[in-house]
């Protein structure tokens, strides 16, 4: 994978590994290991496999302060253990993106945002925070609109502005959200980040009895300033996108105001480099697309085994529309023509179809694609 050639990308991808033969006693424990090799892999400089029978029992994760050269673009963590950080332990990956998926099935363009929020964090923070606090600043950007599972879909995806009346019940998903979070996982720095992430830097936000300036949560001040970033770069209903310079000039304004002066520089300098030689908004589109391909792919595959015809013609359908969205021709073609197999209920065609469309959809999804392999 590291040595496939795309402009301006570059792909690594980090495998957890284990085995039924290698000693769990339920499928829990073996979800466990593998999770456990996982970031084994991540804390190992990533790009990597792990496997449950190669990790030492006794190691331990330690963070060090040396630092590699500038151009290895990695923070410098050495992997001493497969047992994971109190952060880890408490906030297991595999709940999160439980979730995540979950959202996604409600609303795709929401769990997509809150990925792209969860890279800018961790791109602006990566150099000021230890490795721990960046996982639980990633986790906290993955699912601080958690809470939207919870409002009717006529509310959430609907193509026009919403009114005053509907606003009401769309903020409630931030109390649904916190509720849920609070619930599930312990880490109350979790809950801190996600309750005050909408805390205005100057006093006098939509929300009341918020702390202010140097009071509020550092990462919630971080996840803040990328929410809104992320927010102003993509389409939505109600509002359209904007360039990346005209959202740092809303940043700028609003520094001091709705966000943290300093950190709205810091900012709009990690960002501007982070991406300069290509258009910040085509990857933002290209990274919407693969998550919502990825989300429509998991969901073919299952009504192929299930041999759902009738769902599949659905699917095929959605996937055509996204794609004709992104300009995907080749993936429009191909989903027409799953669309028409599941007519006719050709299970064989409609297999290799699937397949040609999920080989096609694996193409430019991320940075460093993980995987939790069992």
């Amino acid at each position: 994978m590291e040595r496939l050639e795309f402009s301006n990308l570059k792909v690594t991808s980090s495998f957890g590994v284990t085995a039924i033969s290698l000693g769990a006693t339920n499928t829990q424990n073996l979800l466990d290991e593998a999770d456990k090799c996982l970031y084994a892999a991540k804390r190992s400089r990533r790009n990597q496999v792990a496997r449950w029978d190669t990790i030492p029992a006794d190691m331990d994760f330690t963070e060090t302060t040396s630092r590699e050269p500038a151009s290895e673009q990695e923070p410098a963590i050495v992997a001493s253990d497969a047992s994971r950080t109190d952060s880890e332990r408490e906030l297991p990956f595999y709940a999160v993106t439980a979730l995540l998926s979950t959202l996604a099935h409600r609303d795709q363009n929401t769990a997509a945002h809150s990925r792209r929020v969860a890279d800018l964090c961790l791109a602006v923070a990566e150099d000021i925070l230890s490795a721990e606090d960046l996982y639980v600043l990633e986790i906290a950007a993955l699912l601080q609109d958690i809470g939207k599972i919870g409002v009717p879909d006529a509310i959430l995806q609907k193509p026009g502005p919403l009114t005053p009346e509907e606003w009401k019940v769309m903020s409630r998903h931030d109390r649904i959200g916190a509720e849920i979070v609070s619930t599930i996982f312990s880490d109350q720095s979790l809950l801190e980040i996600i309750e005050n992430r909408h805390a205005f830097y100057g006093g006098q936000g939509r929300h009341e009895n918020l702390p202010t300036g140097p009071e509020i949560p550092f990462r919630a001040r971080i996840l803040s300033i990328a929410d809104a970033y992320d927010a102003m770069v993509s389409d939505r209903a109600y509002s359209k996108k904007r360039s990346q310079q005209e959202a740092f000039s809303e940043l700028h304004r609003n520094a001091g105001i709705q966000f943290d002066p300093d950190l709205v520089q810091r900012f709009i300098s990690v960002v501007a480099d982070r991406v300069e030689d290509v258009k910040t908004d085509q990857i933002l589109d290209c990274r919407e697309a693969a998550v919502q391909l990825s989300e429509q792919m998991k969901r073919l595959v299952k009504t192929i085994n299930q041999q759902d015809f009738e769902g599949l013609g659905v699917l095929a359908a959605q996937v055509q529309e996204t794609a004709i969205q992104q300009g995907a021709l080749e993936v429009v073609d191909i989903a027409c023509q799953l669309q028409k197999s599941a007519q006719e209920v050709d299970i064989v065609e409609a297999i290799y179809l699937t397949n040609r469309l999920m080989d096609l959809c694996q193409i430019g999804i991320a940075e460093d694609a993980e995987f939790q392999s069992v």
